[in-house]
């Protein structure tokens, strides 16, 4: 498992079948509350996600639904960085392979569901 702060890549073997690639130039794992992103960034990267009407609507989206049901694949070494140098997070290295995208989540006692930790 490959970590950068809230964000952290499985590795996988295979996607679900009828998932769809979509070619990203600087694949935005997670977006923070200030606006800041976790990027991840290699050679060439693509989404592989369920058909949906607009794959660029998860790059832009914060919900943590969306990004679980993305996986990636990373052709050429690869790192995961942050938008903001200053965010307190070092570059994680990721190797060309594929992978799930996860997200960290938290439980509030007060609210019924789980919730993304976010920057």
């Amino acid at each position: 498992m490959i970590r950068q702060g809230e964000v952290f890549l499985i590795p996988v073997n295979n996607v679900p079948e009828g998932y769809i690639a979509t070619a990203v130039n600087g694949a935005k794992l997670a977006i923070g509350e200030t606006g800041n992103a976790h990027v991840l960034v290699a050679e060439q990267v693509e989404w592989l996600h369920a058909a949906i009407e607009d794959i660029n609507a998860i790059n832009q989206s914060s919900s943590v639904v969306a990004r679980e049901q993305i996986f990636v694949w990373v052709q050429g070494d690869g790192k995961i960085a942050h938008s903001d140098r200053a965010g307190g997070h070092f570059e994680a290295p990721v190797p060309e392979g594929l992978y799930r995208v996860g997200i960290k989540r938290e439980q509030m006692p007060w609210e019924q569901e789980a919730r993304a930790v976010l920057d």
